[in-house]
């Protein structure tokens, strides 16, 4: 007798199609048996449930030398097994995955021991009551024999695994019963240990608090949005949303207080989505921080959500909330990775909430009137924890901090996009309007832009202007503050300057902004390379950006070495 994941098996040393066993003849069966069984737990391994039903199905077909294998799932309160999968020499009528092959309890007698007391059964048609109903299944499938075991799981039945043989095999015979129970076994197990780990990998996708996806969730459905948006252009939007006065909140009325509110956003935010986005992914960041993330739709449907949920926040919230955004569809520049997406519609929240906007912000587009406002004094939420704040020479050199910090995460990454992090960084420190960044081949005269971001709507160029703007070159001798800054120098140019360079007031001009702060270098290659921020006036001082900006250009120009 032995025991498995609470099964008996007996394995019998009796007769086979009526012949005596002989222990030392029968070893080599019971061998094969034992493999067997060792087969179907070693391909129950970590994998898709589909996947797994497949290969321990087909393993335990192997086992049994059967011809094809079925595996149904039992629905007690139907009375009825529906069958799933099919593998090895079908029938004309069967097909791998069927969607509507069942079979009522009441119709195959043989199946009401097989549920009531977890026994199997075989068939033969040849040895077996012609009126038998699975006699004339055998005929439709063109098989000799079958053979039936339930499959446990949890102490009832899950399901039934059937194995079939051809009619030139020899029939099923009753010892292969405790065998095939046994195996059976095996494919329960399997299962309750996919489920377990699904549970696993569920939970671990699950923020606990509000029951919506977390922040692995949300990188990991950036994983393949974003490749999709390199690949094929497909629209890739965020809409950032943060709880206003949590902190206040959990202060004066306790922390059970505050939670209340992130689930009552929660909600919000799910009801919304289901109605406008069916879609999206809504999900907790961590802390007050919530994101609603959508593929393959327009900005202007983003929009359209965030209004929606901005609007009934502010009606339902203690403070209401910041709701930022950004969406590739948008002209914002280009957008290849899900950390300038962030940064890009972070930067758009935070304007809201300095200036605790009731309607969303979004990144290149003409700011609502309330946050078109100048962004003097203090931040009114002094514990809110991001970077960005400008106000100060003190927030300087946070922002030094954890730039340096951050550079040093992305050692191994390509010059420009080190570059392009240390844009985001500096312009999100002081609300800038935009930056820029271009480079020099060696040996050429001309600047060419590779990258730009838009946080905010320019009045100096259209949609159809900056559609432009990538590749465009221009002759370095006519920006001599340009032609200083790529052999390691910065320059800082303000529109109301009258002994700045005409070619650089020219650009301000243009974009209409108040000021550019520009810092460039040279990296190991011979490249050159050219940074600049454009502010205006409801950006944050720029009086030590410049200084900051050609640290930070220097550093990511070098990376440190990883031994």
């Amino acid at each position: 007798m032995l025991l498995r994941e609470g099964v008996a098996i007996t394995v019998r040393v009796g007769e086979e199609s009526g012949t005596p066993w002989d222990m030392t003849a029968a070893s080599p069966v019971l061998t094969a048996r034992f493999r067997g069984l060792a087969d179907v737990a070693r391909v129950a391994t970590v994998g898709s449930r589909h996947d797994l039903l497949r290969r321990v199905s087909v393993a335990a077909m192997h086992s049994l030398d059967g011809a094809s294998v079925s595996l149904s799932i039992w629905d007690p309160e139907q009375r009825t097994f529906r069958c799933v999968l099919n593998d090895g020499q079908l029938s004309p009528g069967e097909v791998p995955e069927p969607i509507d092959e069942i079979y009522p309890i009441e119709d195959f007698p043989k199946l009401f021991p097989l549920v009531r007391e977890q026994s199997g059964f075989i068939c033969s048609i040849d040895q077996c009551d012609q009126t038998d109903p699975y006699v004339e299944y055998l005929g439709q499938l063109e098989k000799g024999s079958c053979l039936a075991a339930p499959i446990p799981l949890d102490g009832r039945v899950w399901g039934e695994l059937f194995i079939t043989r051809r009619v030139d095999q020899q029939a099923f015979v009753a010892h292969d019963i405790d065998f095939a129970i046994a195996l059976a076994a095996q494919v329960g197990a399997a299962i309750a240990t996919s489920e377990k780990l699904g549970e696993a990998e569920a939970l671990a996708h699950i923020d606990a608090l509000t029951g919506l996806a977390n922040r692995r969730a949300i990188d990991e459905w950036f994983e393949v949005a974003m490749t999709d948006h390199r690949e094929y252009g497909t629209d890739v939007g965020l809409v950032a949303c943060d709880v206003n006065g949590l902190k206040q909140i959990n202060d004066k009325h306790g922390h059970d207080a505050g939670d209340r509110v992130l689930r009552e956003l929660a909600d919000l935010l799910t009801v919304e989505c289901a109605a406008r986005l069916p879609h999206a992914m809504v999900a907790r960041l961590g802390g007050d921080e919530f994101a609603v993330v959508a593929a393959g739709v327009s900005a202007d449907e983003l929009v359209a959500l965030a209004e929606e949920v901005t609007a009934k926040a502010w009606r339902r919230l203690p403070h209401g909330i910041a709701c930022g955004l950004a969406c590739t569809g948008d002209a914002i520049g280009s957008i290849d990775t899900a950390g300038r997406l962030f940064r890009l519609a972070d930067a758009a929240q935070y304007r809201a909430k300095r200036t605790q906007s009731q309607r969303p912000v979004v990144a290149g587009r003409v700011l609502p009137i309330e946050a078109a406002s100048a962004l003097a004094g203090s931040v009114s939420d002094a514990g809110d924890r991001r970077l960005r704040r400008g106000s100060a020479d003190s927030d300087a050199v946070q922002l030094l901090d954890a730039a340096l910090r951050a550079l040093e995460q992305a050692a191994d990454k390509p010059i420009g996009e080190r570059l392009g992090l240390v844009a985001d960084l500096v312009s999100h420190h002081v609300d800038a309007v935009g930056w820029w960044l271009s480079k020099v081949p060696p040996g050429s005269t001309h600047v060419e832009t590779l990258e730009f971001a838009i946080y905010r709507a320019l009045p100096g160029l259209t949609p159809q202007e900056l559609s432009t703007e990538l590749g465009m070159r221009f002759e370095i001798s006519e920006f001599p503050s340009t032609q200083r800054a790529l052999e390691g120098g910065g320059f800082s140019v303000r529109a109301d300057d009258s002994g700045a360079d005409a070619g650089e007031l020219a650009i301000l001009d243009d974009l209409a902004a108040l000021a550019v702060v520009g810092a460039g270098g040279i990296d190991p290659t011979g490249v050159r390379w050219l940074v600049e921020v454009y502010t205006d006036e409801l950006s944050g001082p720029e009086r030590v950006l410049w200084t900051l900006l050609r640290v930070l250009v220097t550093v990511a120009l070098n990376p440190p070495l990883r031994l």
